[in-house]
């Protein structure tokens, strides 16, 4: 038992095995990465569009004007908002962008 005052300590984060966190990310299966995805949802729009089912691919898919709609209406529309928010987010944070110079 423990006693009072008494703090747990946090395990460290794990380390990246490549190296390349972002690389991971990018590469890690979109419905574990999309947080109001779900798994039959990113195993139909990777089949659609004939996509690995990775956070990249979806990535990729939502930046063209032309599939982003296509992609997002596969979607349940109470969660529609969320996955396009988050993926936006996701966008912004891992996905390379030029320079403005």
């Amino acid at each position: 038992k423990k006693g009072a005052g008494t703090a747990s300590i946090s395990p460290l984060p794990r380390a990246s095995s490549t190296g390349n966190v972002r690389e991971e990310r990018l590469a890690a299966a979109a419905h574990k990465m999309v947080e109001h995805l779900g798994k039959s949802t990113a195993k139909l729009m990777a089949s659609t569009f004939k996509t690995d089912g990775s956070l990249g691919a979806l990535l990729q898919l939502m930046e063209q004007t032309a599939t982003r709609v296509a992609v997002l209406e596969l979607v349940d529309a109470g969660q529609r908002d969320r996955v396009d928010a988050e993926c936006t987010a996701l966008a912004i944070d891992l996905l390379p962008r030029p320079r403005m110079e």
